[in-house]
């Protein structure tokens, strides 16, 4: 699998959403060349700087069910999340993922993503 990459310097600010965070579009690297622009908001939790970042799934290899991933950042220190809670080291979610918008918008709470006022 490529190193996926957040591109945060590219981050182009729309609004804020209804809970207050800045949200707008940043474009993500998902390697050999392939850089797709994506939405972005801002978040408090980790590094300072760093991005949430819509439009990913995560599959477990026994299932073909698509899960909402959580992917965050900044550059290609990645934060992922999905399904379960796996602690085991054998199972890496960032190598399950990947960037698939259109399932992602039937499983997402599109209010997370638009901008409700500018700024």
């Amino acid at each position: 699998m490529a190193s996926i990459k957040i591109l945060n310097d590219t981050f182009q600010t729309l609004g804020v959403n209804k809970y207050g965070d800045t949200v707008g579009t940043v474009q993500i690297d998902l390697g050999f060349g392939n850089i797709v622009t994506a939405q972005a908001r801002t978040t408090s939790i980790g590094q300072a700087g760093s991005l949430d970042v819509a439009g990913f799934i995560g599959r477990y290899v026994t299932s073909p069910k698509p899960w909402l991933a959580d992917v965050s950042g900044f550059g290609s220190k990645l934060r992922v999340y999905f399904g379960r809670d796996d602690r085991s080291g054998r199972f890496n979610k960032a190598n399950a993922i990947s960037f698939d918008p259109k399932t992602y918008t039937t499983l997402c709470n599109p209010a997370a993503w638009a901008a409700v006022e500018t700024v």
